[in-house]
């Protein structure tokens, strides 16, 4: 087995030389923890440590910074709306690329406080049941060649029906924000967001040219982040204790099947991922081990990387 796995990775090592590169799309099969971060971080790190240098995209991301803390931390020290997923996609590709354009749009949701809709609990879970409609603040950045601005806007609406206490956090949360800060009532806020996805594929386009090899996260259990994001060799879709790994140009099809019927939005009725990978076949499926059996987690990560490497002779 290990003579296999030695033999697979060098004959995609020499497919990797020969050709212009790879590019991977990381999906999730769940709208919440489908360990679509960690499934990426292993690929990054196992392709670096063969000597395969790769840039790293978060078109859109959407975080709490009700209980994901790691959020505020990385506020604090980069000075704007960011993430947890494209801080570690980040660092984990030692990326000198700008945050902004790694991850173009980004949403910081807060839950509104349910004593104001104690009489109407339909409105509230509408409100807590969605990245938009929980929207606090947003990060949209615009990309121009290699150069990329942003700016913040803060979703009025949503604002004045957080609790007393949570506004007060928030606004002391918004002096590590450096450059200006627009309120937008929630109506204005949709809209912009639409246009948003479109700058999001601008600077994607970017990173394209930048990279032969590039890596994408999608966001939730969207089948892709944006329409560019479909422009890739492999996708690697993360479930717990699973990885399903799909030829790009058939799951790419698949979404454009799917994309006749549903809406093409990635807010709205967007395809999921168990939308498309129900039409397709898989080329592969890896088992994966809990992070913590070291020998196993090792295991996996350099058949998951040999797998990468190695997907034409796979076929």
């Amino acid at each position: 087995m290990d003579l296999l796995r030695l033999i697979i990775g060098v004959v995609g090592m020499i497919y990797y030389w020969m050709t212009m590169g790879i590019r991977i799309l990381v999906s999730g099969l769940l709208p919440f923890d489908s360990g679509k971060t960690t499934v990426a971080r292993i690929l990054i790190e196992g392709l670096r440590e063969r000597g395969v240098s790769i840039g790293v995209s978060k078109p859109i991301a959407g975080h709490s910074l009700w209980y994901q803390h790691g959020s505020i931390s990385n506020i604090a020290r980069e000075n704007m709306l960011v993430g947890e997923d494209a801080v570690v996609l980040r660092d984990s590709a030692g990326s000198k690329d700008p945050l902004p354009m790694i991850n173009p749009l980004d949403i910081g949701t807060l839950p509104p406080d349910p004593e104001q809709f104690i009489s109407s609990l339909s409105v509230y879970y509408d409100h807590v049941g969605t990245t938009i409609r929980s929207a606090i603040i947003s990060r949209i950045s615009k990309c121009n060649g290699d150069k990329v601005s942003y700016k913040h806007l803060v979703i009025s609406d949503n604002l004045r029906v957080l609790n007393r206490d949570l506004r007060a956090s928030f606004n002391r949360l918004l002096n590590y924000i450096k450059g200006d800060v627009e309120e937008v009532a929630f109506g204005a806020f949709e809209r912009i967001v639409s246009d948003a996805v479109k700058h999001a594929e601008r600077c994607l386009e970017t990173l394209y040219s930048m990279h032969e090899n590039l890596l994408i996260e999608s966001f939730n259990d969207a089948s892709a982040p944006t329409v560019n994001s479909l422009n890739v060799d492999l996708v690697v879709v993360a479930a717990p204790g699973k990885v399903f790994v799909y030829e790009g140009d058939l799951y790419r099809r698949a979404f454009y099947v799917t994309s006749s019927i549903v809406h093409s939005s990635p807010f709205g009725a967007w395809s999921t991922v168990a939308d498309l990978v129900k039409l397709i076949k898989r080329y592969h499926a890896l088992d994966m081990p809990p992070l913590w059996d070291a020998d196993r987690y090792g295991v996996f990560r350099e058949r998951l990387v040999d797998l990468v490497l190695g997907y034409s002779d796979l076929l």
